[in-house]
């Protein structure tokens, strides 16, 4: 058992914008097959504009951590 956000796994891909990630297909088509298959293995209803709002933060923080890594690297780099 893990405890964390809510589509931790898939979030931070499907939250970015599609003219950042380019994929197969739009990440709403992603989005509500995700959706379909998470209510299929019992997940709770989720409107797609929730899951949207939800995947959209969970991708701004990951962008956040690894931009604060890449500040760390160019910090450490800098000082060797």
């Amino acid at each position: 058992m893990a405890l964390g956000p809510r589509f931790a796994n898939i979030g931070p891909w499907l939250g970015q914008p599609d003219e950042v990630q380019p994929r197969c297909c739009p990440a709403r088509q992603l989005a509500e097959a995700y959706l379909q298959s998470w209510h299929a293995h019992g997940g709770e209803p989720v409107s797609l504009q929730q899951f949207e709002r939800e995947a959209r933060a969970l991708w701004l923080c990951e962008a956040g951590w690894q931009m604060d890594l890449w500040r760390e690297n160019v910090l450490a780099s800098q000082r060797a």
